[in-house]
Order: structure tokens, then sequence, then C-alpha cells
């Protein structure tokens, strides 16, 4: 007889005339079947738990390295915007002293057309009395 393997070889003379001590030896290699394969099944288990436990741990880290490297990109873009922002304040600045060295030009033609090689302004009298005003309209508002 075989049985999951195993060779169970009965005793003619007790199986002839009592058949309960076969029974007994086959419920016994069966048990004895049952146990080793019921060890196996529970360590396999206990195996594949510590391999998951082991998966959990990886996915934390590759987690907080993912929250690094978001961070890091933030970081990243943060600076961009910065250097992006500075250079059209760079460039806004230089087109103002354009416009400014433009129109100083215009003045200077418009001296050159009357004549006046020296640079100082003829209204520089003018502006003088304008600042005596000025102090004078303070004086007022503080008696007021």
């Amino acid at each position: 007889m075989l049985l999951m393997g195993l060779q169970v070889q009965p005793d003619p003379r007790i199986y002839s005339s009592n058949p309960e001590p076969a029974l007994c030896q086959l419920f016994c290699c069966s048990a004895v079947v049952l146990l080793c394969c019921s060890t196996l099944a529970s360590s396999r288990g206990t195996k594949k738990k510590k391999k998951k436990k082991k998966k959990k741990k990886k996915k934390k880290k590759k987690k907080k390295k993912k929250k690094k490297k978001k961070k890091e990109r933030k970081k990243m873009k943060k600076e961009e915007e910065e250097e992006e922002e500075a250079e059209e304040e760079g460039a806004e600045e230089e087109e103002e002293e354009g416009e400014a060295g433009a129109a100083g030009g215009g003045e200077i033609k418009r001296e050159e057309e009357d004549g006046d090689d020296d640079g100082d302004d003829d209204d520089d009298d003018d502006d003088d009395d304008d600042d005596d005003d000025d102090d004078d309209d303070e004086a007022e508002g503080k008696k007021g």
C-alpha cells in the first residue's frame, strides 16, 4: 500500500485475523504526514510575514527619499524664480538708466543748440529762488 510516498506493509498474519492494527498503522502514518505538512506550512507562513515587514521598511525609506527629492525640487524652483526676478529687475533698471541717458542726451543737445558750452544751466538762478519759496511755504504750514 502507498500513502503519500510512504510504504506501509502490515503483517499479513495480523491483518488476516484482525484488521484494526493495520488501520491503526495507516492512521499513525497519515498523522505523521499531516504533522509534517502542518509544520512546513506554518514555517512558510512565518517566513512570508518577515519578508512583508522588510518590504514595508523599504517603502518607508523610499517615501523619505521622495519627500527629500520634492523638497529639493521646490528649493530649486524657488531659487530659479528668484534669479529670474533678479534678472528682470536688473533689465528694468538698465532700461530706466537707458531712458534717463536718452533724456539727458536730449538736454545736452538743447544746451549745445543754445551755444552754452560750459555745461551750466542758465536757469540755475531761478532754481535758487524756487527753493526759498518752498522754505516760506513750510514755515506757514507750521504756523497754521
